[in-house]
Order: C-alpha cells, then structure tokens, then sequence
C-alpha cells in the first residue's frame, strides 16, 4: 500500500515538473516572439519620415546611426540600411540606416597643376572631389596636368567648393606617347567602370535604362554593353567609352 503511495507520488511529480516545463517553454517562446518573424522592407531613398512609417508598418523600427553626403541623393534620404531589405528579423526589431546630410560640407580645391592623371585623380578622391572630363592638348610631357577647371572657368588650389564638386583637367598629349586601349568594363559598377576606364586616359559616357529609377538602383546596376568594345587596338588618349547599364535580375522590383 505504502509503495504504491509513492509511486503515485512520484508520478504526480514527474507530471507537474513536464507541465510546469511545459507552461514555462509556452510563456518563453511568446515572450521572445519564438519563430516569428518579419521581412525588412526597402527603406532605400526613402525620407526619414517615409522610412519610419514603412519600418513601423512591418512591425519594426529605425534608428540612425550615420550620415553620408551624396551629390545626386536627396538630402535626409536613406543611403543604406542595415539589415538589408528581404532579411527575416524579429519584430520590434530596430534597423540600423545611414542618411544623406541635410547640408553640404565645403572642401578645398588642391593643387594638380603639374601631377600626372593617376596623382591628380588620387589627390581629388582624398578631398571628395570627382575627377571629370579628360582634355588632352598638344605639350611634351604626355598625362601631366596643365590646367584645372570648374564648371568650364579656371579653378585654383585653396578655392572652397562642395564636395562631390566634379573637376576638369587639361593634360598634356605628345604624340609620340598618345595611344591607350580600350579595357573590359563589363559587368562592372558605374562607379567601378567609370574609375578603370578613366585610369586608361578615357573619357566615359553612361546610358541608363529607364528601370533605373532611384539612386539605389544605380549603385546596383551594372555594364551590359560598351563601345568601343574591348580591344589591345590602340586609340587616341581622351576618347569617349559609352557605357550601357543594366539592373541584374536580383534588383529588378
């Protein structure tokens, strides 16, 4: 009688720890949102304002964490977002985005005049300044700087401009020392393409399609086609490269 006593007891026991593992998991789970999950929405180029309202209605939130100055970007938009859109996180979750500054910041202008290209166009990058057309002009000494230009007029070393500000160079071209060639930009990034096209005494011109809608797409587009084709044939330093881009399937909304 005594024996089966305990066994009972101990069965209770057993039961009401299982239960109380049990109630205590369920409580667990609900209380950490176990299993649920939501999908982070594009907030790129958004405003503040829009990014917040699309965040919140995904059952999230933004916090921002860094600004950026982008030239051809709204200012106060997204610039980047961290997780990135499509990533499953909990709800409530908060998301991590740098925006592009309200205001502009001024740089100054340094002094090319008599680097070379490859100098000239590391020393701008340094600044956040852009290094723009190529104009080659007859001189002895091929690829040194000769002038500096601004939107078309003269611009000299200690002038302030706003960052991202794209400047213009006049080289010198012997021709004895004028040929480049044409290098493979394909599948490359405008920004990619643009740079090893240019470090080839190249000017380039880009074509958007009209799927490109939003800064965040052209950082995600790439070159679908470009003329002249590659080629080891040499042409003269300062001709054009057009570059076509395209969005890759993964991008396409």
């Amino acid at each position: 009688m005594k024996f089966g006593f305990i066994i009972k007891n101990l069965l209770l026991a057993v039961a009401f720890v299982i239960a109380l593992g049990l109630i205590t998991n369920f409580f667990l789970k609900k209380g950490t949102k176990h299993n649920m999950a939501v999908t982070v929405p594009d907030l790129m180029g958004m405003s503040l304002e829009d990014a917040a309202a699309a965040a919140q209605n995904s059952g999230l939130e933004i916090s921002v964490t860094d600004s950026v100055f982008v030239q051809h970007l709204k200012r106060g938009a997204v610039f980047s977002q961290f997780p990135k859109a499509g990533a499953k996180v909990k709800p409530n979750r908060k998301l991590d985005i740098t925006i592009n500054a309200f205001s502009n910041r001024k740089v100054s202008v340094p002094s090319l005049i008599g680097s070379s290209m490859r100098q000239a166009k590391a020393e701008l990058v340094s600044r956040s300044l852009v290094l723009g057309k190529l104009n080659y002009v007859p001189d002895i000494a091929t690829n040194v700087v000769l002038r500096q230009r601004y939107r078309g007029k003269d611009i000299f070393a200690g002038d302030m401009v706003n960052a991202g500000s794209v400047i213009d160079l006049d080289l010198g071209l012997n021709y004895e020392d004028s040929d480049t060639t044409v290098p493979d930009v394909r599948t490359l990034s405008y920004a990619k393409a643009s740079d090893v096209i240019k470090d080839y005494s190249l000017n380039v011109v880009v074509k958007f399609p009209k799927s490109v809608k939003t800064y965040a797409d052209t950082l995600a587009a790439v070159v679908a086609q470009q003329s002249p084709e590659p080629s080891l044939e040499p042409v003269k330093m300062g001709s054009t490269v057009t570059i076509t881009m395209r969005l890759p399937k993964s991008a396409v909304r």
